[in-house]
């Protein structure tokens, strides 16, 4: 799948339906974290004015696996790391994140605001210059995949917004197969300004929760209030027609423009082997 097939599922969808009636799911907006986030943005809005270059260090979003490929080797070896969860799950979960819309926004409205941010990431030039790539030891030994296999199992993005309250703030997305540890989170650092905390934590596995960590060291947590399970909130959402949790067809588009940027100067980047004597990206 690249931009141009998926605008292609996208015509023929608005030949048969009205928008309204289409829910193109990504899961990770029906965690509970992300909608937490959500909530946070819809009803605060001194969260959204926090989110600026003012006031934000970097950005950096993570998705760790311990587990492997799982006998996805035909298809895995064929897709990669970052169309596997990088193109929706992790870009999704920085589109929440960034999101510019005001207090009570509609699902409509939620969706154009993701779309409008993810467009507005850098260049792939300046991203494939800074970004890491790896294969974890063993792969090419997993059945499905081919000998001498170039593709990704991990990566390290990183990247930045051309334009909007975000602007020229490094963001970073990580993930991986096989890295010791089973994690998926975004973070936020603040710069030293007085009256910022030095670090905001959503973790949306295995804890449900965010963190506050204060300059003195201190951490408040709060819990996320829990309802069902990822897949669950998204078929409520579609029984009930919440928009808000749904991709949206710019947003898909937009998904699709950055992600085939990435893929197609993946060839520059150096495909490093790791495992565990030889980590990749944990700190």
């Amino acid at each position: 799948t690249n931009e141009k097939t998926a605008c292609e599922l996208n015509s023929l969808l608005a030949s048969l339906l009205d928008e309204d009636q289409i829910f193109r799911v990504d899961h990770y907006l029906g965690k509970n974290t992300i909608r937490a986030l959500m909530r946070i943005h819809e009803n605060a809005e001194d969260f959204s004015l926090l989110l600026s270059k003012e006031s934000v260090a970097s950005i950096r979003i993570g998705l760790f696996e311990e587990k492997g490929i799982d006998g996805r080797g035909a298809t895995y070896d064929q897709v990669g790391a970052f169309r596997d969860v990088g193109q929706n799950h992790m870009l999704e979960m920085l589109a929440v994140l960034a999101a510019e819309l005001p207090l009570g926004a509609t699902g409509a409205e939620w969706q154009s605001a993701r779309a409008e941010i993810l467009k507005r990431l850098e260049p792939p030039a300046k991203t494939c210059e800074n970004s890491r790539r790896g294969q974890y030891e063993g792969y090419e030994s997993e059945k499905g995949v081919k000998p001498d296999s170039e593709t990704e199992t991990a990566f390290e993005v990183v990247t930045s917004f051309r334009s909007g309250k975000l602007k020229g703030v490094p963001l970073s997305l990580e993930a991986g197969k096989k890295m010791g540890v089973s994690t998926v989170f975004i973070e936020v650092l603040f710069k030293e300004m007085s009256g910022l905390p030095k670090k905001m934590m959503f973790t949306v596995q295995p804890e449900q929760e965010i963190l506050i960590e204060n300059r003195d060291g201190s951490v408040d947590a709060y819990d996320v209030p829990s309802s069902e399970d990822a897949y669950e909130n998204v078929i409520s959402g579609a029984v009930a027609g919440s928009e808000a949790g749904f991709v949206g067809a710019e947003e898909i588009k937009a998904l699709w423009s950055y992600t085939d940027h990435v893929v197609g100067c993946w060839g520059k980047v150096p495909l490093e082997e790791y495992g565990s004597k030889k980590p990749f990206l944990i700190k």
